[in-house]
């Protein structure tokens, strides 16, 4: 799990890693660094909060 936060990216997803995904699932508040990394890929974007609670 990729984490983006004020120290910068933890944990970024490598290219094989992005390739093997089914669907991206961006839990987030704020603009995604990077998010050209998935084109072609499925998107879904949700609140934190959403993300958080869905367990």
């Amino acid at each position: 799990m990729e984490t983006q936060g004020t120290i910068g990216i933890e944990n970024p997803l490598t290219a094989d890693e992005i390739a093997a995904a089914d669907i991206v699932l961006l839990a987030a508040d704020v603009k995604v660094t990077g998010e050209e990394r998935f084109a072609g890929k499925k998107v879904v974007k949700v609140a934190t909060e959403t993300a958080v609670k869905s367990q």
